[in-house]
């Protein structure tokens, strides 16, 4: 005859398996992602050296979790939607690989790893506001500056950018992305004269070298013809040519 459990353990697994279907029946957690078109990159060792950042991101863009941006411009956490990574490393990684597109250039380098690396130009970015929400377009806010190679200031300006999304995270999350392209995308027209009129400053330097070493073995090869030359002898019976 099979012994009866202890009531004490038929309430404990009562307990457990409440427990447990609890669990079940809790919403998981959704990671989100910044996201950008797939490119190509150039090959290594080719285009111009731009060292990017320091990047400086706003304090509530550093949170595991995603911010919903309110009617009243109140932020509020959503304690079920978080980031799959650190959203301020992403989104130095994803202005950095679209950058690096946009000049066809493989020489970026992001600051502050920037040890031994001599760039032709700097861009300074501070973003201040990545958001969005519910009714709430996405918008981004930043300020950039470039500077040269001495650290002179070539150009800076003020960013307001907003993009539409339906509502749902995954699309505001997307909407997001399409500002930072948004944003690559304006530093790489801003660089790409500088990179042109540095080139061509750079070809003509080299041209005026070439024309100056031109010269100087031009006249190195004219001195010994010259040097060369009969000149008239004076003697006791007259001059003489040669």
């Amino acid at each position: 005859m099979m012994r009866r459990m202890p009531r004490a353990l038929i309430g404990l697994a009562g307990l457990m398996g409440l427990g447990l279907s609890g669990c079940a029946l809790l919403p998981q957690e959704q990671l989100y992602q910044l996201q950008a078109p797939v490119t190509s990159l150039p090959p290594a060792g080719e285009g111009a050296a731009i060292l990017l950042g320091p990047v400086e991101v706003a304090d509530y863009l550093q949170r595991d979790y995603l911010v919903q941006r309110q009617p009243d411009g109140a932020l509020v956490v959503d304690s079920k939607a978080r980031w799959a990574g650190n959203p301020a490393w992403e989104i130095r990684q994803l202005l950095l690989r679209q950058l690096s597109q946009n000049l066809q250039s493989s020489r970026l380098v992001l600051a502050p790893d920037d040890t031994g690396f001599k760039a032709d130009f700097q861009v300074l970015l501070a973003i201040s506001r990545l958001d969005s929400g519910t009714g709430q377009p996405a918008r981004l806010e930043a300020q950039w500056r470039l500077l040269d190679s001495s650290g002179k200031l070539l150009n800076s300006r003020l960013v307001e950018l907003q993009e539409n999304h339906d509502d749902s995270l995954a699309s505001q999350v997307q909407a997001q992305g399409r500002l930072l392209v948004a944003l690559a995308g304006q530093l790489g027209q801003a660089l790409r004269p500088e990179i042109i009129r540095q080139a061509d400053a750079r070809e003509k330097a080299a041209r005026q070298a070439r024309e100056q070493e031109a010269q100087a073995a031009r006249r190195r090869r004219e001195r010994p013809a010259a040097s060369s030359k009969s000149v008239p002898i004076r003697t006791e019976m007259g001059v003489f040519r040669f």
